[in-house]
């Protein structure tokens, strides 16, 4: 079986409800959400993902879950992931070497599900186009298919992302006038519900998200929280009769508690201008092409805009200035070169435009916490002395 080597294949142990010997069954696995490569896409979509080549996803079953656990500190498990869907289970440890660590991606991606991600640990930072979130402990976020975000993975946290298909979403937020109960009628559901509405008449084009951030004092309430999500993962790693009214009923518990507004402060976002997107755009392929060796007066003298603007528009979709930004896609082809080749350190630090090795070697060590030489033998399987 050949795969591309873009996709996100693993060898790991499967588990699925026909397994007779569950402690021998081993299989090569793509990860659920498929990347949808330009050459498979219709001509309408190719024009609508083609903008700094974002990733485009996509799911098969109403729901799965993955819940990854990044340890930047230790580069040998830098990443754990385990992935919990209706037809299977699977766990994976990914080294920081690993040319697959989402670390070693400059891309955003979009999906073709809405989103929910619960930090259930730990910190974590996820650009989301126009800015650049740090999402604490108990904090959730909603993003529905148009959105185009990526978590960085260089601060330690556990954090679930649950892909939660249109047909899903909407019975979950759908009006309430057939249930059994009149508590089950949450009018502060209206946020979420508007979402989903607004997705489905705007034929798709709305790019819009939700944060809920935990109130102070709402320590009881991130606890149940954590419980409910506890009891979802439960769902999966042991179904039986019911298992689908589980699930949507603790979903429902889920969007019933993020919508009260004692306990969370709820930010819906729509994000800015196609202009600025272009530009920033733009920004990315010249920065790219130079390996992130270009000045903010250079990029000014090229794409005429103000130095100043287009730090403003750098800083917006990244959370960086022009220079860590650079630097950023500097240290992350550098290490694809390590990675991918042979070539000498210092070879590799004059073709990124690097006079001084000594500059070189410690921007590398400060990004990647690792000599090039440590992280070259770490990506060769060998031991770091």
């Amino acid at each position: 079986m050949n795969f591309h080597p873009d996709d996100f294949i693993l060898c790991l142990k499967c588990f699925s409800d026909n397994d007779t010997d569950r402690s021998n069954l081993f299989k090569f696995v793509s990860y659920s959400r498929i990347v949808m490569r330009e050459e498979n896409l219709p001509v309408s979509d190719k024009t609508r993902i083609r903008r700094s080549e974002t990733r485009f996803y996509q799911m098969s079953e109403p729901i799965d879950i993955s819940l990854n656990t990044s340890c930047p500190d230790e580069p040998e498990r830098s990443l754990v992931m385990a992935v919990m869907s209706p037809v299977m289970n699977y766990t994976a440890t990914v080294p920081v070497s690993d040319p697959r660590h989402p670390v070693h991606r400059t891309d955003l991606h979009q999906h073709n599900y809405y989103e929910l991600i619960y930090v259930r640990r730990g910190s974590m930072y996820q650009k989301i186009e126009d800015r650049r979130h740090l999402y604490r402990e108990g904090s959730l976020c909603l993003l529905n298919h148009n959105v185009r975000h990526a978590e960085e993975y260089n601060t330690e946290f556990q954090c679930a992302f649950v892909a939660l298909s249109d047909p899903l979403m909407r019975e979950l937020t759908a009006d309430p006038s057939g249930r059994y109960f009149r508590q089950e009628s949450l009018p502060e559901l209206a946020k979420i519900r508007d979402l989903v509405a607004r997705e489905a008449e705007g034929g798709g084009s709305r790019r819009e998200y939700i944060d809920f951030i935990p109130r102070e004092g709402s320590r009881e309430e991130m606890e149940a929280m954590h419980d409910r999500f506890e009891a979802l993962y439960h769902c999966f790693l042991e179904p039986g009769p019911g298992a689908t009214y589980r699930v949507k009923a603790i979903l429902s518990e889920i969007f019933g508690a993020l919508a009260a507004p004692s306990h969370y402060d709820t930010i819906p976002i729509n994000i800015g201008s196609e202009k600025e997107s272009r530009l920033f755009d733009e920004i990315t392929k010249i920065m790219e092409a130079s390996f992130g060796r270009v000045s903010r007066s250079k990029l000014s003298e090229m794409l005429h805009y103000d130095g100043s603007y287009l730090n403003l528009i750098v800083r917006k979709y990244t959370g960086m200035s022009i220079f860590a930004y650079g630097n950023s896609l500097c240290m992350k082809e550098a290490a694809r070169l390590l990675r991918e080749t042979d070539r000498a350190v210092q070879d590799i630090s004059e073709e990124l435009h690097f006079s001084n090795r000594t500059h070189f070697y410690k921007l590398f060590e400060d990004y990647w916490h690792m000599t090039p030489r440590e992280y070259r033998l770490a990506g060769a399987g060998l031991a770091v002395p």
